[in-house]
């Protein structure tokens, strides 16, 4: 089954994860895609379209309801005539999506060796002291994961990884849910986000979800 997570985080925010098995000829049969839509759609590569019609389908299996799909100025995504918030992310044949009545983010990333050539670009120096030697993989992976979450939380682009988005100590569990706090700290804005990481497969999992007071 396609189909291979669904689950709600609490009662305002729900996860699914969905593996493109089909072609997109099911997609399209699925949705209710406008001629300008369908246009838009041609001028992608297959892989691309594929991640797009996913992530469409996605979204109506759990909203139960089709709303326009759009992207603000900034290119983050939202429904319109929706109240609730999205967030998406693609890798490898997976995609990922997250809906609630907060702030959210999402990202899933395939485990791959080679993220730690590029660990500089987003691990602060406080953050590297996290870090444990024997797990040092998939602490990198559990940061970038949370650190692009507050990214497409936040929404609005301009962000530096190391300087606008800080990462509490955490603790890698490797069965179940590592559970950590991050922040969004740039000019005025300050907001702080519960953010939770799991692997399934060989994907790191992550959201982040806002924290209201």
């Amino acid at each position: 089954m396609p189909l291979i997570v669904e689950k709600e985080i609490n009662s305002e925010t729900k996860v699914a994860i969905w593996q493109n098995t089909e072609e997109n000829d099911f997609f399209i049969s699925s949705l209710d895609l406008n001629e300008e839509e369908i246009i838009q759609l041609e001028k992608y590569k297959s892989f691309r379209k594929r991640e797009i019609l996913s992530s469409r389908h996605l979204l109506r299996n759990m909203t139960e309801k089709e709303y326009p799909f759009r992207k603000d100025k900034y290119g983050k995504p939202y429904l319109e005539g929706s109240q609730k918030y999205i967030s998406l992310s693609h890798s490898g044949d997976l995609t990922a999506a997250i809906i609630s009545n907060i702030c959210v983010g999402i990202d899933i990333q395939k485990r791959v060796e080679k993220i730690t050539r590029i660990r500089h670009k987003y691990v602060s120096k406080l953050e590297q002291n996290m870090i444990e030697a024997s797990q040092a993989i998939e602490y990198l992976h559990v940061l970038w994961g949370a650190k692009e979450s507050l990214y497409k939380a936040y929404g609005k682009k301009e962000l530096d990884f190391i300087k606008h988005l800080q990462i509490s100590p955490f603790r890698y569990v490797k069965e179940g849910t590592s559970i950590l706090k991050g922040n969004v700290l740039k000019n005025e804005y300050n907001e702080s986000y519960n953010i939770y990481s799991e692997l399934i497969k060989e994907y790191f999992l992550v959201y982040a979800c806002h924290i209201t007071t």
